[in-house]
This record gives C-alpha cells, sequence and structure tokens, in this order.
C-alpha cells in the first residue's frame, strides 16, 4: 500500500486546529507534544505527518474536552 493511499493529516494541519479549540503546547521531553486548554491535557505524537485516523481522534478528544468545559462538567 502506498503512503499517500493510508491517509495522513500534516501536523502542523493539527496543531492549527488544536489551537482553534483552545489548546496550548506544553514544552517538553518524550515521544509526544502535550497539549492542554487549562483542564485537559491530549497527547500528539512528534511525527511530521499523523495517521488520519489518530488526528481525527485527537480532534474529537479536543472537541469533547471544550464540550465538557462549556458545560462545567
Amino acid at each position: 500500500m502506498c503512503h499517500d493511499e493510508l491517509g495522513y493529516m500534516k501536523k502542523i494541519d493539527l496543531e492549527r486546529e488544536l489551537k482553534k479549540l483552545g489548546f496550548n503546547l506544553i514544552p517538553g521531553g518524550g515521544k509526544h507534544d502535550k497539549w492542554n486548554n487549562g483542564r485537559d491535557s491530549i497527547a500528539v505524537p512528534r511525527h511530521r505527518e499523523i495517521n488520519e485516523f489518530t488526528a481525527r481522534g485527537i480532534i474529537k478528544q479536543a472537541k469533547d474536552s471544550n464540550d465538557k468545559k462549556a458545560k462545567g462538567v
């Protein structure tokens, strides 16, 4: 299977989406970057391109966090 057929999202596009959702990058090391919105943290793999399925899951997690934050849960 060709790399393009797998479906990848560029990390910069995912980061842009997280910033729109109110998340900020937390400095640190390791295999993942940590993003935080003041309430919840999300781990993002340190790769130039991230599997589309994984990227969608990360965005969903960020949106769910914002929904909970808005409801005060």
